[in-house]
């Protein structure tokens, strides 16, 4: 491995047409410190830290293209997996919420997807970390009889638990379109979310609307029922007008 020295890096190497700077940049586990200096075929590799907090050094083609992820702590944490309980990713097995997981995490980190990477979505660090954690927080898939996957509720969000549910095509389709709010709809929701068992983050989903639209129906900040819409009659006042005192004074002068 050849090192660059600083004056290198200012005089020639940063100042290319085609160089591309790396530096702050995240590529799923790894957080890009800087150059490192170039391997026998004069690639430009970089100093990286990983989530794990080890250091690392790769070249920018692997993390550019997403073939390099991590220290090797991901690879390690996948071979974990199919040893633990959680039984998803048994050898010769993976399940669908692993293969969710492990894509969730793939395309996010590879800036080279303009979906995802290439537009600054990310996996939340909790998720990012841990095939579990995302099981816990997401459960498995709610049947295998129906496509499910994952879907971010608001789409300008990334992953995590606060954001993602697990959704149908159909419902996938019908949050991507706009959805006109109507007293009907309000009032579903509100008796829905009353029944209990349902999560106000999956009927924005189901209706098409905010997680915000959703919470102040259900508070009755608005589309109140008809029985907290109708003004509420105020009580008599019991202060005295400015106007009234001073025709009272008048009276007893």
């Amino acid at each position: 491995m050849t090192w660059i020295s600083r004056a290198s890096l200012h005089g020639g190497i940063m100042h290319s047409s085609n160089f591309i700077d790396l530096t702050n940049q995240r590529f799923t586990r790894l957080l890009v410190l800087g150059l490192a200096g170039k391997d026998k075929y004069g690639q430009l590799l970089w100093l990286a830290a990983c989530d794990c907090g080890n250091r690392t050094i790769v070249r920018g083609s692997s993390l550019r293209q997403g073939s390099t992820r991590s220290c090797r702590c991901l690879i390690r944490d996948v071979l974990k997996a199919r040893v633990t309980k959680h039984g998803h990713a048994r050898a010769g097995h993976l399940s669908p919420e692993f293969k969710t997981w492990d894509a969730m995490i793939y395309r996010c980190g590879n800036l080279n997807n303009p979906r995802y990477g290439g537009r600054g979505l990310k996996v939340c660090p909790r998720w990012r970390k841990s095939f579990s954690a995302f099981l816990e927080d997401m459960g498995e898939r709610p049947s295998p009889k129906h496509k499910y996957s994952i879907h971010r509720v608001r789409n300008n969000r990334g992953y995590s638990k606060s954001n993602c549910i697990w959704a149908t095509s159909a419902v996938q389709n019908r949050h991507q379109s706009t959805t006109k709010l109507t007293e009907a709809k309000a009032n579903a929701i509100r008796t829905r979310y009353a029944a209990g068992g349902v999560l106000q983050r999956e009927l924005a989903l189901e209706y098409g609307v905010a997680i915000m639209t959703v919470s102040d129906i259900v508070r009755g900040a608005t589309w109140a029922p008809e029985t907290l819409a109708t003004p509420i009659p105020k009580k008599p006042s019991t202060s005295v007008s400015v106007t009234a005192f001073e025709s009272a004074t008048k009276k007893v002068g």
